[in-house]
C-alpha cells in the first residue's frame, strides 16, 4: 500500500514539473540539418554517424526547447551546437533499450568507473567546462529504429511540421487554369511539434494535450 502511493506521488509530481520531461530528443545540426532530419524519417532510424559507438539525447523538457535554440541562434549563428529539428523518444522506452543519463564528473573521476561504462562519461569542471545543463543521455548502439507513433518530430516551423509529419493522398486538379491542384487525403503519420507551436503553447500540460488530439489522428 505504501509502495502504491509512493509511485502515484512519484506520478503526481512528475506531471507537475516543468523541468520534467517524458521525452529524449535527438536533433540534428549543420546547414543540411532539415534535410538530415527527412533522411532519418526515411530510413525510420537514428545513426551513429560520427562512429563514436553511442547516441547522443538530451532530456530538455519540450516546453523549454525554443529558448533554447534561440540562445544557438543569436550566439552562433554561423555554426549552432544544434539545430531545431530532431526527433524525440519516450523516456521509458529508451531506457528498456539501454539508454542511461550520461555521469558527470571532474576529469580525474572517469578512471574510478568500470571501463563498461566509460561511454557514459562526461568532463565536468565547473565552471568550465560544465555540459551538465544539456542533461544529456546516451545509447551505446551504432544505430536505433523507431515506429510512427513511437516518436515526436520537432522542426523549427508549422510548414515544416506539414510536410514531414503529413502523408497526402488522392491528388485532384482543378478544371481551372488559374488554381492549383488540392490533396482530399491529408493523414497525419507523426506526432510533431514546431517551435512556432511551442510558443504558443508553452507549458508541458498544453503541449502534452495537444499530442494527444494528434494521436488520434495517427492510424
Amino acid at each position: 500500500m505504501h509502495y502504491k502511493r509512493y509511485l502515484d506521488g512519484t506520478k503526481k509530481i512528475i506531471s507537475t514539473r516543468e523541468d520534467l520531461s517524458d521525452y529524449l530528443f535527438h536533433f540534428t545540426k549543420g546547414p543540411d540539418a532539415f534535410n538530415t532530419l527527412c533522411e532519418i524519417l526515411r530510413s525510420g532510424e537514428i545513426k551513429d554517424i560520427k562512429k563514436r559507438g553511442f547516441l547522443c539525447f538530451t532530456e530538455t523538457p519540450l516546453s523549454m526547447l525554443r529558448p533554447m535554440f534561440e540562445y544557438y541562434t543569436h550566439n552562433f549563428p554561423d555554426n549552432p551546437q544544434l539545430a531545431p529539428y530532431g526527433i524525440g523518444i519516450n523516456k521509458n522506452l529508451f531506457f528498456q533499450k539501454g539508454g542511461r543519463p550520461v555521469i558527470y564528473g571532474a576529469k580525474a573521476e572517469k578512471k574510478l568507473l568500470d571501463s563498461s561504462i566509460h561511454w557514459r562519461f562526461v568532463e565536468t569542471n565547473l565552471p568550465i567546462p560544465d555540459f551538465s545543463w544539456l542533461r544529456e543521455w546516451r545509447i551505446k548502439r551504432s544505430k536505433i529504429s523507431f515506429s510512427n507513433k513511437g516518436v515526436i518530430v520537432i522542426t523549427n516551423t508549422e510548414s515544416e511540421q506539414d510536410i514531414l509529419c503529413h502523408e497526402l493522398k488522392n491528388y485532384s486538379p482543378y478544371n481551372y487554369p488559374d488554381k492549383e491542384g488540392i490533396f482530399l487525403d491529408i493523414r497525419r503519420v507523426y506526432l510533431g511539434v514546431s517551435m512556432e507551436k511551442i510558443k504558443e503553447f508553452n507549458t508541458k500540460q498544453d503541449l502534452q494535450d495537444l499530442l494527444t488530439l494528434q494521436l488520434e489522428d495517427i492510424e
